[in-house]
């Protein structure tokens, strides 16, 4: 086993913080829970599988793993969400690994809508990078969507894979996006991004064809079409609110 700590972000996860922290004992003896306000039985059942506990202010998806990472045991972190897993084959490939600090390490990640496994669309091809060196990179500050900086390491591609368990319905997974779309559309704002008729009218369906179409979403079934609809619905109301953000700018300045 190589020496990794493993960061996990908590907000009310007690319905799988159990399977989350199980499946990483196989590659690491230091497990750091993030948590950012739980008010169930998270800690709990965090605390009973011996995982250190570490109480943040929310400051965006970026900082909280940044935070993690700072609190780290070991040079090497690996990266997991209270809802996801990793599969035995894949531990098996992380403790077979001979470490290099200057490159990030990733793998195909399994996306569930329920109990449904999505094979295609937007959810179908979906490589996560979760390990590196904590000396080498970090994770951007953006409040939703962040990744590592990793553009000058290299990115290697390991065996197995991870299982998500994105949301139990499509009702929840809405309301997600809801909150992603106010996150994006803040973002955009600040990053002082135009949004004309084109991003939206036409990027919502854009999106929509892509997945569903271009990207075989239609393969899915029922579930392949909640998800194109529910990122299309993502898509506009993201730009929407960001021409509100920018109208309401205008009209204070005048």
């Amino acid at each position: 086993m190589n020496k990794i700590s493993v960061i996990i972000l908590t907000k009310n996860s007690a319905a799988t913080i159990e399977r989350a922290i199980m499946s990483v004992r196989q590659i690491s003896n230091d497990i750091l829970v993030i948590d950012s306000g739980s008010e169930d039985d998270t800690l709990t059942i965090a605390s009973k599988l011996n995982a250190r506990i570490f109480h943040i202010t929310w400051q965006g998806y970026g900082a909280a793993r940044n935070i993690g990472a700072k609190e780290a045991l070991f040079d090497y972190i690996f990266c997991l969400d209270s809802d996801e897993e990793i599969s035995q084959e894949l531990a098996q490939s992380i403790n077979n690994l001979n470490l290099v600090p200057h490159a990030v390490y990733g793998c195909k990640r399994i996306n569930f809508l329920g109990r449904k496994k999505i094979l295609y669309g937007e959810w179908g091809n979906d490589y996560v990078f979760r390990l590196y060196n904590r000396n080498s990179t970090s994770w951007n500050l953006n409040l939703v969507h962040e990744t590592l900086d990793a553009n000058h390491l290299k990115k290697i591609k390991l065996q197995g894979v991870m299982l998500h368990y994105t949301t139990p319905d499509i009702e929840t997974f809405s309301k997600k996006l809801e909150q992603y779309a106010n996150l994006n559309a803040r973002h955009y704002f600040d990053q002082k991004k135009k949004v004309g008729f084109i991003k939206r009218h036409l990027s919502p369906a854009f999106n929509f064809f892509n997945n569903f179409i271009i990207k075989l979403g239609f393969l899915d079934g029922k579930e392949g079409w909640q998800i194109a609809k529910a990122n299309y619905h993502y898509t506009r109301e993201k730009y929407l609110q960001l021409k509100r953000l920018q109208d309401k700018s205008a009209t204070t300045k005048k």
